[in-house]
């Protein structure tokens, strides 16, 4: 397959869109270093990939009396 011909990107808003391209197949992108690599390294990149760096909720840092919550994409 010729590069990017084929190809889907879904850029998640929400965690259930995630978990939708998901369930699709699609292959969690959270930085993304290893899509650069990859195909150096003769590894073909996946039909599809859902980016999560646009969901809001693992972002957060929420912090109460009781509890501390750090959200996944946290740096």
């Amino acid at each position: 397959m010729a590069p990017g011909v084929g190809r889907s990107f879904t850029a998640a808003s929400t965690l259930e869109e995630a978990m939708a391209a998901r369930r699709q197949g699609a292959v969690v992108l959270a930085g993304g270093t290893w899509m650069m690599r990859d195909p150096q390294r003769g590894v073909d990149l996946p039909d599809a990939v859902v980016a999560l760096d646009r969901i809001p909720a693992l972002s957060k840092v929420e912090i109460d009396s009781d509890h501390v919550v750090i959200g996944a994409a946290v740096t």
